[in-house]
């Protein structure tokens, strides 16, 4: 498979993944709907995807004022609370690096979601990695927890390719947290 067909298919599966996940979120376990949309993640996806594009590299300052213009363009609809707190603030003239919504209300998905277009320009196993997908998570979500669940993605991403995706192997990668502990109890199971 070309690793264009891989990117497309990474973002074609994101969203659907983000369309069904929206119309259930917050309903019982065990709902279902035939309402779906995509959220902001999935839109802040091609945010991002637009300034790697351009970039043809990963500059998290680049990502936020592409996330930024989109805000301003009206291209966001039904923005989260730690991404609306965001770009609140980078239209305030706020960095991006201190922009992202903290405490445990920052501790949500919104940066795992977008990071995967970055899986296929880093290379998960380089020494500065971690920084990367750290500063392009806190653009919104400023929580180790946040940066735990996008550092996830890119190596599962990574692993996948390989055709060697284990749980237990992600894990290991991951800093000590909840997102560690979870992978770590999932991959118990199988």
């Amino acid at each position: 498979m070309h690793t264009r067909d891989q990117i497309l298919g990474c973002i074609l599966g994101g969203a659907i993944g983000d369309a069904h996940g929206a119309a259930v979120e917050g309903l019982p376990p065990g709902s279902t709907t035939s309402s779906l949309y995509l959220t902001d993640d999935t839109q802040l996806t091609l945010a991002t995807c637009e300034s790697l594009t351009h970039c043809r590299k990963v500059d998290p300052a680049h990502i936020a004022a592409t996330m930024l213009a989109w805000h301003r363009k009206r291209r966001l609809t039904g923005l989260g609370a730690s991404t609306l707190k965001a770009l609140q603030d980078l239209d305030a003239g706020g960095h991006w690096a201190l922009s992202g919504r903290k405490g445990d209300q920052a501790a949500g998905n919104g940066a795992a979601i977008r990071i995967a277009p970055l899986s296929f320009l880093v290379d998960p196993q380089t020494d500065d990695c971690w920084r990367i997908f750290r500063d392009v998570s806190r653009i919104t979500h400023y929580h180790d927890e946040a940066c735990a669940g996008a550092y996830a993605i890119v190596h599962a991403i990574h692993e996948a390719q390989k055709g060697e995706l284990h749980l237990g192997h992600i894990a290991a990668k991951l800093p000590d947290t909840s997102v560690k502990d979870r992978l770590l109890a999932y991959a118990e199971q199988d």
